[in-house]
């Protein structure tokens, strides 16, 4: 069917240095560009999931009409609604001084919601101990 040894023949006398050169072009420029390539689609993609992070999140303060998806901004003490700092966010994220106190904050925030969760669940536990009739000690008789 296909007469291998003709074609390598063919190719090791028809290959000289041109040919080599522009196979090293072909080749390195495309391990280039799709490193480039690449790396924009990646920026793309983290653009358009922060834009989507953000809207979810205004959506979820009420801040944003669901068809137009347009911001409505609250008036000064209309209904009380606050709007923290962090729904005003712009998307931009760095390794700056702001970032850090950002994530110190976040932090603190985490660790205090952790350890409310785990004070209630310690409550309760507390609250209905097994060994206790605490719970039951109006339904029991004395004798």
């Amino acid at each position: 069917m296909f007469d291998l040894q003709a074609i390598y023949d063919d190719f090791i006398t028809d290959f000289d240095i041109y040919n080599l050169i522009r196979i090293v072009i072909i080749v390195g420029g495309y391990i280039f560009l799709r490193g480039i390539v690449s790396t924009e689609l990646k920026k793309r993609q983290l653009k358009k999931q922060l834009e989507s992070d953000r809207k979810k999140k205004l959506l979820a303060q009420g801040l944003v009409d669901n068809d137009a998806c347009d911001v409505i901004h609250p008036e000064e003490g209309a209904s009380g609604v606050q709007v923290e700092e962090e729904i005003i966010d712009d998307g931009s994220w760095g390794w700056g001084k702001k970032t850090r106190k950002e994530y110190n904050r976040k932090a603190k925030i985490f660790e205090e919601t952790i350890k409310r969760e785990l004070d209630a669940k310690q409550a309760l536990r507390s609250e209905f101990n097994e060994d206790s009739d605490q719970d039951i000690a109006d339904l029991l008789e004395d004798d």
